[in-house]
């Protein structure tokens, strides 16, 4: 949004983003229905509603592979009418809460400033999409912010800055649950990459790979989630990080 590329149903305060970065769109749908006929799964990036919209579109013409779930990743801005599609479709929802780091509930800043007040109050619609029986998936785009899940869950759960109590949440109705924001992390990033079947979960036959914290998470007060302990991590069986000095 900030950078005038995100395509919209409806264009942006200086006009712009009504049309898509793709030149072609439609050969963007081919390009989907050619890999997922293949049994590929398909990722595709959609900050803007229309963007999101020809993403579905794309997706649901095309079809899938058993157990493949194809994905986007941002879903900044959607409109009502898409909300229920990802859950009928299958289609996981590929969210990172440290986006809106630059947000203020006041509306001043560059990224609602780009798409007004009324697109701004509902934009990021975590809890919206989760109600709807989406599959959602959370993580950071590293580079572009921390990878660190600590910092990502408590701002899932907070929808502000870690340690910030004065500041107010950014359309605090959107905030995830402990429990959700966990499974966002694990069971969702699983299916987010079609290995639902193998990890994300501690279970007989699964992948060792496992992160041991000072607290429960999903109890532990979001604020003070980012410094929470790493007691212990384990990856494919193997213990790479142990606190007590064991490893």
């Amino acid at each position: 949004v900030e950078t005038e590329t995100a395509w919209l149903v409806d264009a942006d305060s200086k006009g712009q983003g009504v049309q898509s970065f793709w030149p072609e769109p439609e050969r963007y749908a081919a390009a989907v229905a050619l890999f997922a006929g293949a049994g590929f799964q398909c990722i595709t990036h959609a900050v803007g509603d229309r963007a999101v919209q020809a993403a579905l579109d794309a997706y649901e013409a095309a079809g899938h592979a058993p157990d493949v779930h194809h994905r986007i990743e941002h879903i900044e801005i959607v409109q009502d009418r898409d909300i229920g599609r990802s859950a009928r479709l299958g289609v996981v929802a590929s969210r990172q809460p440290l986006h809106m780091d630059a947000a203020r509930a006041d509306g001043s800043d560059e990224w609602a400033a780009g798409v007004g007040p009324e697109r701004t109050a509902a934009a990021f619609r975590a809890q919206t999409l989760r109600a709807s029986g989406a599959i959602m998936s959370l993580g950071s785009d590293w580079m572009v912010a921390p990878f660190d899940p600590r910092i990502g869950m408590a701002r899932a759960r907070l929808r502000r800055t870690p340690g910030r109590l004065e500041m107010p949440p950014r359309a605090g109705n959107q905030v995830l649950t402990g429990v959700q924001t966990l499974q966002g992390y694990t069971t969702g990033a699983a299916m987010a990459v079609s290995e639902a079947d193998r990890s994300g979960q501690i279970k007989p036959g699964y992948r060792a790979d496992l992160t041991g914290f000072a607290a429960d998470p999903v109890e532990t007060d979001a604020d003070a989630l980012p410094d929470l302990p790493v007691l212990l991590t384990i990856v494919a069986g193997r213990v790479v990080h142990d606190a007590r000095g064991v490893a």
